[in-house]
């Protein structure tokens, strides 16, 4: 079934933008608007119809996140994470409890997937911290680039220079607006964690002013 439903999400996705808009893709799902509740019950009994409007709500969110996690990632990459955490999920249906948002409950699978899958990378960045960022593939963009543009690579270069762990609760809570509790119960550690985590990114990050 995971072939089948990989399948449908890469025909939704190769007709929508790169930016994952969600309002770029009206009509690809063209059912009522829907709870997510219930989008999870039709997919319980074999609807597949239903991830496709999951994708629809959330692939934004998710593709996000992958960029912002993984410093690897292009948006090729982010786009082939983006349907790797919708199979994941599709395959892990049965844990999914509601006691978190959906939502939250997707950025988790991408925050596992990206810490699994980066692991080696950030080894090796921390090896080569010492030749500058242009040696570890990490540069600021051109002058000319507008006040928006320079910010969020200021966020980018900050958020790359901080251990996963700390990289994760950072984004999750203050970038995607997790609450504490929610981020810890999404990465299977304690609230206690998630705010030791949280001052320690913060201390780092306004060490890099």
């Amino acid at each position: 079934m995971a072939d089948v439903v990989l399948a449908g999400i890469r025909r939704i996705w190769s007709r929508s933008d790169r930016s994952m808009d969600p309002r770029d893709m009206q009509g690809v799902c063209t059912t009522a608007p829907t709870t997510d509740a219930q989008l999870v019950a039709l997919l319980r009994t074999g609807d597949l119809r239903a991830l496709g409007t999951l994708y629809t709500r959330y692939g934004a969110d998710v593709r996000r996140l992958a960029l912002r996690l993984d410093p690897t990632a292009d948006p090729a990459t982010a786009d082939d994470i983006c349907q790797t955490v919708f199979l994941t999920f599709l395959d892990t249906l049965e844990r999914y409890e509601h006691r978190d948002t959906l939502r939250g409950w997707l950025l988790g699978i991408t925050a596992r997937h990206c810490r699994s899958t980066t692991r080696r990378w950030w080894r090796r960045l921390r090896i080569r911290t010492h030749a500058g960022w242009s040696a570890a593939g990490v540069a600021p963009g051109p002058a000319a680039a507008d006040t928006r543009l320079e910010a969020r690579e200021a966020v980018a270069r900050a958020l790359a220079v901080l251990p996963a762990a700390q990289r994760e609760v950072l984004v999750l809570h203050h970038l995607e607006g997790l609450s504490i509790p929610a981020v810890a119960r999404i990465l299977h550690i304690s609230e206690n964690a998630v705010s030791t985590r949280l001052y320690r990114a913060r201390r780092a990050m306004e060490a890099t002013r």
